[in-house]
């Protein structure tokens, strides 16, 4: 399979890592200075897989200062816990067998 590569702004990269890495996505209505808001819930609309082959889970909180608590998500993974070492252990074996070279294309990065 050959490799697809696209240029993109970096709310659309940041967009598609998060939806990429995610279960469940709470996305606030009005974010006017960014559409990474927009984009995941419509990937998740159009029925866009993420990783395991799932669609994501998209909740649409009502405003961006009217969250009162946290609820726990029903989610697979204990992500940033202690949990998660095993994890690390064999993405840092992947990594550790993984060649690296000079990209064959530009890459310009848009922070």
């Amino acid at each position: 399979m050959a490799k697809k590569f696209i240029t993109c702004d970096g709310n659309t990269a940041v967009a598609t890592i998060a939806y990429l890495f995610s279960e469940h996505a709470a996305i606030y209505p009005i974010t006017p200075s960014s559409p990474m808001a927009e984009n995941i819930d419509e990937w998740a609309a159009h029925g866009k897989k993420n990783l395991w082959g799932e669609t994501v889970k998209v909740t649409e909180l009502q405003s961006e200062a009217g969250a009162k608590r946290a609820l726990p998500l029903p989610v697979s993974g204990a992500f940033h816990s202690p949990l998660m070492e095993p994890a690390r252990k064999e993405l840092a074996e992947a990594i550790e067998k993984t060649k690296f070279s000079t990209p064959i294309c530009p890459v310009y990065q848009n922070v």
